[in-house]
């Protein structure tokens, strides 16, 4: 089963009664479209309340880019983790320090809806902790060139994220347009 992509009989069954709305009406072919997706609440306006700037959270890494990393949230949502906002010096090989499905202490620094995108900083999220918890972070990802102080003065304020990757969620496949009865 893919999971992306189920087919209508994964979904449901012949008999099933569910709610869903007319998307458009052929009337050439005598044919229907109906969406039970268009039902459903937008993920986005949950995400929204969930992950606001300033949430501190945990992410699990999920797969290293050229700029950084992906973080996989709670309830199953992307964020992406720019390389500065993991160390305060520059790392050579991201792979080397944060492992895919390691899990990292992060904070939202931006929401954007429209585009579906969370930019999201260890730094920040550290910023808070004990000079312990700091510590532990910086032994675990092999981070020897990074102090404690930096971590604590680092300016994790704004960031230009524009060149940062969008991450959407699966999104219902466009309908193909039909002629509307009268």
């Amino acid at each position: 089963m893919d999971k992306e992509n189920p087919s209508p009989g994964e979904v449901v069954k012949k008999g099933e009664t569910l709610e869903v709305v007319v998307l458009g009406v052929d009337v050439d072919s005598r044919k229907i479209s109906l969406g039970h997706k268009q039902m459903m609440d937008n993920p986005w306006d949950t995400f929204e309340q969930k992950f606001s700037i300033g949430t501190i959270s945990e992410g699990k890494v999920v797969r290293i880019i050229e700029k950084g990393l992906i973080a996989e949230l709670p309830e199953g949502v992307d964020g992406f983790v720019p390389a500065n906002q993991l160390s305060t010096s520059k790392l050579k090989n991201l792979a080397n320090h944060f492992p895919v499905d390691d899990v990292i202490p992060i904070k939202v620094i931006e929401f954007d809806k429209s585009n579906k995108k969370i930019v999201l900083s260890t730094i920040a999220a550290l910023k808070d902790k004990s000079d312990a918890e700091i510590q532990s972070y910086l032994d675990k990802h092999k981070l020897e060139k990074v102090s404690l102080d930096s971590i604590k003065n680092a300016d994790t304020g704004a960031i230009d994220s524009s060149e940062f990757p969008i991450f959407e969620i699966q999104e219902t496949p466009e309908v193909k347009k039909t002629q509307n009865p009268e």
